[in-house]
């Protein structure tokens, strides 16, 4: 068709869409020259309290190439007048609003779709962000164009700002993969993701999980092949606290063994994991073809990991809250049953109605369980001892003179040295070995500071 014989109108069309297309590669062409390096997104619902700290701890950030992307999810505190005062002040705050609540997940996938950055940040509205946290991270994933997300150490509820110490790696991609079959090591709060990788592989957070939809969106980026690493610095304080509901925590960890259970069958699992029991799922990586990890993983850190969680001898650490010791025992006869994981012969003796021993009769060692909430929990053999300084704080049990576990997580340490409670090495099995030296002014272990 001779260009004489298009209509007016017709030509008219096509004059406004090309200029429509015009303006719209112009945009395109501004928006990738004006895109911040990093998208901080916070969701956030009633923290009218906190969200002093936890704003300005962004935009104090030594990297100031970001736009902070805050989601208001249906607050009906004073929120909503706070983060408009904040966002009159720095035009780097974008508000985005809820008009009801519509739960985290759904929040942070809202800051996603409307992220510009070449990162993205994750921030809890409740959370302080030290002023490296942006810096260290961007640098580390700008040196290494392999890994997808990187993460470090959190402070918890502790906001005072830490002496900033050297940036090492001390938890790559291949470790965490395999504890991620046992729990969900990655800080999610102290997170910087690749946000182009996020888009290729349509990776976004689970709305209908009400809790440990950080763990199923790590899971996303590992089954895709991406790579996490953890640095060995402090990067955020966390506020914790058990202030949700308690369906909320049963969802958690139902979500979490639905994501594990995803993560074992990628590595050639046969059947679901057992969640009451580590044992059953030791067996369950028995079962595991070996050729097909070592496709995967390096097969190395695969046999070291998993003979800390799956150790030949029954520690207590494995054993720590059963709701019933035939998950694990297997009666021989009278009082004397074999551990079905390792065949090891045990008496098991009843001290009371709510107390039970069980002798290992090889090693000659016992351990003592009391009944607790229609569980059995093993009894530590010393009184809770505080760690003032480790990856997370909390009270470190010691069950057995070669064993130690952190009170309420699941993160438990061979001891490797015990003198009298003056010096002990934690040999993690989720991260680096520390050596803390007790402290006879606090009654409490410090970390033992490196020359």
């Amino acid at each position: 068709m001779r260009l004489k014989n298009i209509s007016p109108k017709i030509l008219w069309t096509l004059v406004i869409l090309e200029s429509i297309a015009f303006i719209y590669l112009l945009w395109l062409l501004f928006q990738s020259i004006t895109a911040p390096l990093v998208s901080v997104i916070m969701p956030v619902y009633n923290r009218a309290e906190f969200l002093d700290r936890s704003i300005t701890s962004i935009l104090n950030q030594r990297l100031s190439d970001f736009e902070f992307i805050i989601i208001d999810d249906g607050s009906t505190d004073n929120t909503p007048n706070i983060l408009k005062k904040y966002a009159k002040q720095d035009n780097r705050i974008r508000i985005l609003t809820n008009k009801k609540n519509k739960g985290i997940s759904f929040s942070r996938n809202l800051g996603l779709a409307n992220a510009r950055g070449k990162y993205i940040a994750v921030m809890d509205s409740d959370d302080m962000s030290f002023p490296w946290r942006l810096s260290d991270t961007v640098n580390f994933l700008e040196t290494h164009p392999n890994i997808t997300s990187v993460s470090g150490n959190i402070v918890c509820n502790d906001f005072v700002v830490p002496e900033e110490e050297n940036t090492r790696v001390f938890l790559g991609s291949d470790k965490i993969y395999i504890n991620m079959l046992f729990a969900n090591v990655y800080p999610n709060v102290a997170s910087l993701t690749r946000r182009d990788y996020l888009l290729k592989h349509n990776i976004h957070y689970n709305e209908e999980y009400i809790s440990a939809e950080d763990f199923d969106f790590w899971a996303q980026i590992l089954l895709t092949g991406g790579k996490l690493a953890i640095l060995n610095k402090e990067l955020v304080a966390a506020r914790f606290h058990r202030t949700n509901t308690d369906n909320y925590y049963k969802e958690m960890s139902q979500n979490a063994f639905l994501v594990q259970q995803r993560l074992w069958r990628s590595l050639g699992a046969t059947k679901d994991i057992n969640p009451i029991s580590f044992f059953d799922n030791c067996q369950d990586l028995t079962m595991l073809a070996r050729e097909k990890l070592a496709k995967k993983i390096n097969i190395r850190i695969f046999d070291s990991i998993y003979n800390q969680y799956c150790p030949k001898n029954l520690k207590a650490s494995y054993a720590l809250r059963m709701p019933r010791f035939n998950s694990w025992l297997e009666p021989e006869s009278g009082n004397i049953y074999r551990l079905k994981q390792t065949g090891e012969s045990v008496t098991l003796n009843k001290l009371s109605q709510n107390k039970i021993r069980i002798s290992f009769n090889h090693s000659q060692k016992t351990m003592d369980f009391q009944k607790k909430d229609n569980a059995w929990e093993v009894i530590p053999i010393y009184p809770p001892i505080k760690l003032e300084h480790t990856f997370w704080k909390d009270d470190l049990l010691i069950y057995s003179d070669d064993t130690a576990c952190r009170k309420n997580i699941s993160d438990c340490a061979e001891i490797g040295h015990f003198q009298k409670h003056k010096k002990i090495i934690l040999n993690w099995f989720s991260y680096d070995p520390e050596t803390f030296i007790y402290n006879q002014t606090t009654q409490s272990y410090h970390l033992e500071q490196k020359p």
